[in-house]
C-alpha cells in the first residue's frame, strides 16, 4: 500500500513542478491553521491519504478495492498573485486542480487497475486556503 503513496507523488511531482509540498495527509488542514499546529505547509501543497480499502480474498493472498484521497491546498490570496483578478485567480486554481488530476488519472500506481475520480468537492479554510479535494478508486493485490 506505501507504494501507491510513493508512486502517487512521484507522478505529480514529475507533472506538476508549480506544487511545493506533496506528502501524505496526516491531519495538516484540518487542525485550524497548519502552521500554528506544527504543520510546515508550502502553498500550493497535496496530500494523500488511503482511505479506505475494502479487502477480498483472491486466487494467491488478497485483494483491496482502494479509495484514495487527493487534497489540493491552495493559498487563495498568494502574492505570486499580486495584481491578478479574482477571475484570473479562479482560473489558475482550476487549471492546477485539472493537472493534478491529470497526473494521475487512469495511472497504475502499484496497482492492478487504473486510479478513476469518481467524486471531487471544493471548499475553504481558515486563512483564505482553498481546497480542492478528489476521491479516486482503484484495486491493488497484497
Amino acid at each position: 500500500m506505501e507504494q501507491i503513496y510513493l508512486n502517487l507523488q512521484k507522478e505529480i511531482g514529475m507533472h506538476c513542478p508549480e506544487i511545493m509540498h506533496i506528502n501524505e495527509d496526516i491531519g495538516q488542514l484540518e487542525c485550524g491553521n497548519p502552521d500554528e499546529a506544527g504543520f510546515q505547509l508550502s502553498y500550493p501543497a497535496v496530500l494523500i491519504n488511503v482511505a479506505d480499502v475494502n479487502w477480498s480474498d483472491a486466487a494467491a493472498g488478497q485483494k483491496g478495492e482502494v479509495t484514495i484521497s487527493v487534497k489540493l491546498a491552495i493559498d487563495a490570496y498568494s502574492s505570486s498573485m499580486y495584481g491578478a483578478t479574482d477571475e484570473t485567480r479562479l482560473l489558475e486554481r482550476m487549471e492546477l486542480f485539472k493537472k493534478v488530476h491529470e497526473s494521475i488519472h487512469k495511472k497504475k500506481p502499484g496497482t492492478i487497475i487504473p486510479i478513476v475520480r469518481y467524486k471531487s468537492r471544493f471548499y475553504s479554510i481558515e486563512g483564505g486556503i482553498k481546497v480542492y479535494e478528489s476521491l479516486y478508486k482503484t484495486t491493488f493485490k497484497d
